[in-house]
């Protein structure tokens, strides 16, 4: 599992060790009042790159 930081949120990558498939969460910290959240995906089709666009798209 990679940890890391995306435009300040802590994001979580993983793939199952019997699957191509992968997992990607980011938390998304408290901002202007409003609370935390969490965004999950799981794709087999998508890299990390395609998975963090997607993310970063959700935050708007």
């Amino acid at each position: 599992m990679q940890e890391y930081q995306l435009r300040n949120n802590k994001v979580m990558l993983g793939q199952l060790n019997v699957s191509s498939v992968k997992g990607m969460k980011m938390i998304v910290s408290t901002k202007d009042g409003k609370s935390a959240y969490q965004i999950v995906i799981f794709s087999s089709i998508l890299n990390k790159t395609e998975l963090e666009k997607i993310m970063l798209s959700m935050l708007n």
